[in-house]
């Protein structure tokens, strides 16, 4: 289930942009927080993982810094597959998640995309050890039940984990939730036929 770094790059991309910070601090944080942000989808993953380095010794607990260094150190580990840089990438956002649990707050990412990002991090660590990847969708799926591709990546999990059952499930569910989706719809729909149902067809 590992992500091509196209994809990894979109989902970077897709993290909306910070809200306003109430201190001339804060917007400081947020602007190398976007810059970095921006210097991960240019290729500059180390030089934006150096700057955040600098940003959290002055700032340890910011939720925006830590995930966006969690997801430049994925965006490396896609490059050269360094397992330093899938386990700090799951540090990062385990510490990310757990203070915007706690009641921080964000002004990139939400609960359930950190999730998701983590997710995948379990998978890079562990090959097809599917448990700690499912947990962490579930946990996305329920921070966020409206959004489909939450249960289009757990159908696909659990049907790489041999969860046949809980796959189709997952996947009818997507189908349900977006049946306008006309780029990811058929390709669910072959998935679904491949696993042997063919109610999504």
């Amino acid at each position: 289930m590992r992500l091509p770094l196209v994809l990894l790059l979109a989902a970077l991309a897709g993290c909306r942009g910070a809200d306003a910070p109430r201190d001339p601090g804060d917007r400081a944080a947020a602007a190398i927080v976007q810059e970095t942000l921006n210097g991960c989808l240019g290729g500059d993953a180390e030089g934006s993982i150096a700057r955040l380095d600098t940003l959290l010794a002055a700032r340890p607990d910011d939720i925006d810094a830590l995930a966006t260094r969690g997801m430049c150190h994925r965006v490396r580990f896609a490059a050269d597959s360094s397992r330093a840089d899938a386990e700090q990438a799951r540090d990062d956002l385990t510490a990310a998640i757990e203070h915007l649990a706690g009641g921080g707050t964000s002004g990139v990412y939400t609960l359930d995309r950190l999730y998701s990002h983590r997710a995948y991090v379990h998978e890079a660590l562990d090959r097809g050890a599917w448990s700690g990847v499912v947990d962490d969708l579930e946990r996305a799926a329920a921070a966020a039940p409206d959004e489909p591709t939450h249960r289009l990546d757990l159908g696909i999990a659990k049907s790489l984990a041999g969860d046949t059952v809980a796959a189709v499930a997952d996947l009818r569910r997507f189908l349900e939730m977006a049946p306008e989706d006309s780029t990811r719809g058929p390709v669910v729909r072959r998935h679904l036929a491949a696993l042997g149902d063919s109610t999504g067809v």
